[in-house]
């Protein structure tokens, strides 16, 4: 894949854009499943490229611009999950419904959150999207900030085992259990949590160069 020039960008029409998309999903799915480090490196700059040129995404990433984010996502009254960074995608550029909460009947697990700081710890630290791969490689986790208020969402509060040792007053006060499906226009927010050590160092902040962290921030959000 070449990368894409600042006159192209503007000269590009509907169908371009089309494409655009469809390569930024097939580039993101390449991405989530690589064990390549230095691939990784060398193809997130193009990822990037094409978020903003089929999309139209321009990416947050200072600490300031993500608890931003985080605050406007709570101002809209939304809930957050994890997902695979390419379902998103597959979402916003292809308009594929997320469909959620369908594997585990009429059980009301934990499969969405509340935005707050706690919550969203819960949700990177325990939700399982890379199968397999315990190496924390590839796109890493994303968090997708989505309205509750769609007629395709039924929100539920969860239903917490006898058995389990955690708190779980906290728990229910932070969870909710989702069913239905997330349409392109329920998605208000995306942050992405890449591992450091597949992130371009190029591509560091100043910030994360004085302050190393195992995960480097990436997000957007929509209006």
């Amino acid at each position: 894949m070449e990368n894409i020039g600042t006159s192209e960008i503007l000269g590009s029409n509907i169908e371009d854009r089309e494409a655009l998309k469809k390569e930024a999903v097939l580039l993101s799915q390449t991405l989530e499943g690589s064990k390549d480090i230095e691939f990784i490196k060398k193809k997130l700059p193009e990822l990037f490229m094409l978020l903003q040129t089929g999309l139209g995404i321009t990416l947050l990433k200072d600490d300031d611009e993500i608890n931003n984010l985080y605050r406007e996502l709570q101002k809209k009254g939304c809930l957050i999950r994890v997902e695979k960074f390419t379902k998103i995608l597959e979402t916003l550029g292809l308009d594929k419904d997320l469909i959620v909460g369908d594997k585990m009947n009429d059980s009301h697990y934990a499969n969405a959150v509340i935005p707050e700081s706690d919550a969203i710890g819960l949700a990177f630290g325990e939700a399982r999207v890379s199968g397999p791969l315990k190496v924390a490689m590839g796109l890493g986790k994303s968090l997708v900030g989505f309205s509750p208020d769609s007629p395709d969402l039924k929100v539920y509060k969860i239903e917490i085992s006898k058995d389990d040792i955690r708190d779980t007053v906290e728990r229910r006060r932070l969870c909710r259990h989702v069913e239905g499906k997330i349409t392109k226009n329920d998605i208000r927010g995306v942050v992405m949590r890449i591992p450091r050590r597949v992130f371009p160092e190029n591509l560091f902040t100043e910030e994360e160069i004085k302050h190393p962290g195992p995960f480097i921030f990436r997000g957007f959000i929509f209006k």
